[in-house]
């Protein structure tokens, strides 16, 4: 069976420990309200098990939105109000299912590297649910949607090319948990107000949705140019370099690759006649990188910078089509593309989960009960 880590790699990874520095304002306050709210939780809860409800429960409702208006077009879709109240709903519930997942952990004393991950790798997918979302509320179009979600997933990217560079996450004053509230902010707005609100005209040139995606696109590019200055000038292995002691240029590779795979596709009829499959299919393409760059800081090993089947498989199908006289539609191609990358990218993470239980004696979705220091076999008189 093929491995995706060595024995040197798991026992990094064992001795792994979270670091993080920065806190957001938000977060500030909320914390200590999160902390109260997760003592409801049930100590055979496992935080993986935690982490995914929430998942799932932002996948459904973000997805329900693309169901409605599967081309983000403006005016050419009724999407109930219910609709966007709920997916604002499901951002905010994911926020807090994220935040329990950590402090579950403390309570059962079954906080591990794989929770770290696994935390991570929903919010990698989260971010491709919360962009399309986000992007029909505004009815944007579909290639604004595009470079939205070609920008969203680099900055979540650069965050952890950041931390694989300086062996620490590094949060800022205004960070996630203020954008997943302006996100709930959007989504409530518009099932009160209808998603007209956004046509609204601003300073006689420009409409309220183009400022809200000229906001964003600036706060995403300033952030993504800092996390690389700082990749460029704070490595912590030795001369400058990562903390598995490779270039910190090396992470620029897959995510490039990746982007550029995602535009080339684009340029098919397919982009056009399937939007909502096109843009699933390359977030899914984008998140792989991201869960690599991950992986390879909590193992402190080099980056795999090629990845062969999520990358070199479309782009060969589309371009071998084309230079073929398009001999198949272009949309069917879409769909074996998206297919293939659903079922790597689900063998690619099942494999990884599978082989640090095994080194780590754990597993991902159950946890011993009761917690160790309450199991009454090790209680004395």
């Amino acid at each position: 069976m093929y491995s995706y880590l060595d024995e040197a790699a798991l026992a990094r990874l064992k001795a792994h420990k979270y670091s993080v520095t920065g806190i957001s304002f938000l977060e500030t306050y909320l914390k200590p309200r999160w902390v109260k709210m997760a003592q409801i939780l049930p100590l055979w809860l496992a935080p993986n098990a935690i982490t995914s409800i929430g998942l799932a429960v932002n996948m459904l409702t973000c997805l329900l939105l693309v169901f409605y208006n599967p081309d983000f077009s403006e005016g050419t879709h009724v999407v109930p109000a219910w609709a966007y109240a709920l997916c604002g709903l499901g951002v905010i519930c994911y926020q807090l299912l994220d935040a329990f997942d950590g402090i579950q952990a403390r309570r059962t004393k079954s906080a591990s590297p794989l929770g770290e991950l696994f935390d991570h790798g929903c919010d990698a997918f989260s971010t491709i649910f919360i962009v399309l979302s986000v992007c029909v509320s505004l009815e944007v179009g579909t290639t604004t949607t595009l470079f939205s979600l070609l920008l969203g997933m680099s900055t979540y990217y650069s965050a952890h090319w950041r931390a694989f560079c300086l062996g620490t996450m590094t949060f800022a004053s205004v960070d996630v948990t203020e954008t997943q509230w302006i996100v709930t902010f959007i989504h409530l707005t518009t099932a009160a107000a209808g998603p007209a609100i956004w046509g609204t005209v601003l300073f006689e040139f420009y409409t309220l949705r183009s400022v809200v995606i000229a906001i964003t696109w600036i706060g995403s590019l300033i952030t993504v140019v800092r996390n690389f200055e700082a990749c460029l000038n704070d490595g912590v292995g030795p001369e400058g370099t990562t903390v598995a002691e490779s270039s910190v240029l090396s992470p620029a590779i897959p995510i490039t690759l990746s982007v550029l795979v995602c535009l080339y596709i684009s340029n098919f009829p397919c982009f056009v006649l399937a939007p909502w499959l096109a843009l699933g299919a390359m977030g899914l393409m984008l998140v792989k990188p991201c869960l690599k760059v991950v992986v390879a800081h909590m193992t402190k090993s080099p980056m795999e910078l090629l990845d062969g089947p999520t990358l070199i498989m479309p782009f060969l199908v589309f371009y071998l089509n084309e230079t073929m006289g398009q001999v198949l539609d272009s949309t069917l191609l879409l769909y074996i593309v998206a297919l293939f990358v659903v079922w790597h990218l689900g063998f690619y993470i099942s494999g990884v989960i599978r082989e640090i239980c095994a080194f780590l004696n754990i597993k991902c979705f159950s946890i011993p009960y009761p917690p160790p220091e309450d199991d009454p076999s090790k209680k004395t008189n």
